[in-house]
């Protein structure tokens, strides 16, 4: 049901007597003129960006009274997976609130445009990666131009290409600024390009383009834009009664360009991604009710196999998809990794005997076809999936080099596997070999220049290797695709104070800039990061005195991504 903020605050105090946990999950959607719904994708609300009219959102949750109760793995395997979500809505029977869609392998064959044709319609086509977030790999295109683009997504390079162009990152810290800010400065066909090359899921998905309703932006214009609803939802019982869904807010997201600039591409006016666009606007009461009358008779439908086992669930479902099923089971062991070891084992168990059916490749692809088979994609992923499962064996104590074999092979199999290769730098950077780890932190921001972690601890790894220039050309790279991201404006101000350190002088403009971007670091911190060696590091690049040298201290942030 829809309540006002201050009714649903009062309905979930007085229900339980205090705050309740509750998972929080957003759905991105096309509300079209006609008031038609259709859901693009799921998501955590605790790793979703709100930005602009939508901060309000993570404050609204914690302030209706409820607290964050992380997914459980049924519900963070299913909703992490764009083609598990777009089954769960059409198991439901709900397929008429999703755009028409297709699932295929990731390997190229001259009537890979015929069948999508067959299975989606005629066109336009949105192509999207089956596990990417924040619209990375996102494409639109004709029926015209569909064939073409596959190839150049699916079939341009060979893998001995990839693997020369992943290592090609240099072995020193210039060379690996000089990465990062190429990397940082994609944008376009080019990134999505990058995005397909890296991807380790081996299947994508084709949808039927849907458009939304005009809304008003910046300077009056009107735009295209993608509604993104925020809601609460209470995990059931064990009678599995008393599953409650309630709207915590929702606004729109712009694209980059007004929906009438005929001068650029379908995507830059339809796709709105969250590195910014055109910024955001406030959606109007009464689309927020329409949008959730839909919503909260649905969505009770599609996710009602929360705290279910999802392992027989994937089985059932996709035993006849092997392909698919390999890469949901893997994705389950990393949510199932820190609740039972036993089971996170044979998901991966049963990911390897899916995979067996795939040897050799699909007799759909090409022979000789150029680029990885899609099994070998999956493969890799699932080999670094086991190492982190044996390197996070020790509970909190992360064991790196019992990982190192695994990690090692899963990047010998997909050079250009950004997860690979930074859990691969993980491990040397634990054994304080920062130029070989900041070679591997490099070859993962290559491979996706949207990545992080990878980011800051090539920051970090640079300056641990005496060179603050490239931490802050690294950092900036940084800041450019994460805006808001706390520890990138950290590590921009770290590299400016070591470099003042350095010259044992005053300079007023890198000071000036220190501050400021210790200042913003602060501002945008989720955790308690700031700590007294902030408080030191600040007062003294308020002063006028040398600033004395400190150990490197950064807000190194980590992600397994499973």
């Amino acid at each position: 049901f829809w309540l006002k903020p201050n009714e649903l605050k009062a309905f979930v105090m007085a229900a339980d007597g205090g705050s309740r946990e509750a998972f929080f999950v957003c759905a991105d959607l096309k509300l079209g003129a006609d008031g038609t719904v259709h859901v693009l994708e799921l998501g955590d609300g605790h790793t979703s960006a709100f930005t602009g009219a939508g901060a309000f959102i993570p404050l609204r949750f914690e302030e209706l009274g409820f607290r964050k109760r992380s997914l459980d793995p049924w519900l963070d395997t299913i909703i992490e997976n764009k083609i598990l979500t777009h089954d769960a809505f059409v198991h439901a029977g709900l397929a008429s609130l999703r755009p028409a869609t297709g699932c295929f392998a990731m390997c190229y064959s001259e009537d890979l445009a015929s069948h999508v044709c067959a299975q989606v319609g005629d066109g336009p086509f949105v192509l999207k990666l089956s596990a990417r977030q924040r619209s990375c790999g996102v494409v639109i295109v004709d029926a015209d131009d569909l064939s073409k683009l596959l190839c150049s997504l699916l079939g341009s390079e060979s893998q001995e290409d990839a693997c020369r162009t992943s290592c090609d990152v240099g072995d020193t810290p210039r060379s690996w600024a000089d990465a990062a800010q190429r990397a940082a400065a994609l944008s376009g066909f080019d990134e999505a390009v990058a995005h397909w090359r890296a991807d380790e899921h081996g299947t994508f998905l084709v949808e039927a383009l849907c458009l939304s309703k005009w809304v008003s932006g910046p300077g009056g214009k009107l735009y295209d834009a993608t509604l993104r609803v925020a809601f609460a939802m209470e995990s059931p019982g064990e009678d599995r009664r008393g599953v409650g869904f309630h709207v915590v807010g929702s606004y729109w997201k712009l694209p980059d360009h007004a929906a009438d600039a005929l001068d650029v591409g379908a995507a830059e006016r339809i796709i709105s991604h969250t590195r910014g666009g055109s910024g955001t606007a406030k959606c109007d009461v009464g689309d927020e009710q329409l949008v959730w009358s839909v919503l909260e008779r649905a969505l009770p439908r599609v996710l009602c196999g929360i705290g279910r086992d999802i392992l027989p669930h994937l089985v059932g479902c996709y035993e006849d998809r092997p392909l698919l099923l390999a890469a949901a089971l893997v994705r389950a062991s990393g949510a199932l990794l820190d609740s039972s070891a036993d089971i996170c084992e044979d998901a991966l168990s049963q990911a390897e005997a899916a995979l067996q059916h795939l040897r050799p490749p699909p007799s759909s692809c090409q022979r000789g076809s150029r680029g990885t088979a899609p099994a070998t994609r999956v493969q890799s992923y699932m080999l670094r999936a086991r190492g982190t499962r044996i390197a996070r064996a020790g509970g909190s104590t992360i064991n790196w080099s019992s990982a190192a074999s695994f990690y090692e092979e899963a990047v010998a199999m997909l050079p250009l596997s950004a997860g690979a290769q930074y859990l691969l730098g993980k491990v040397f950077f634990s054994k304080g070999a920062f130029g070989d780890a900041a070679e591997c932190f490099a070859r993962s921001v290559r491979a996706d220049c949207d990545f992080s972690p990878a980011y800051s601890h090539l920051a970090t790894s640079c300056l641990l290797k005496g060179d603050p220039q490239a931490c802050i050309d690294i950092a900036e790279a940084l800041v450019l695709r994460h805006g808001r991201l706390a520890a990138a404006y950290h590590h921009l101000a770290v590299g400016l104070y070591a470099q003042e350190a350095a010259i044992g002088g005053c300079c007023d403009e890198r000071r000036a800039r220190a501050v400021t971007a210790l200042q913003r670091a602060r501002e945008l911190q989720r955790a308690s990061s700031w700590g007294k060696e902030d408080d030191a590091m600040l007062s003294a690049l308020e002063g006028r005195r040398p600033v004395p040298p400190v150990p490197v201290r950064t807000w190194l942030f980590h992600a397994w991504r499973m």
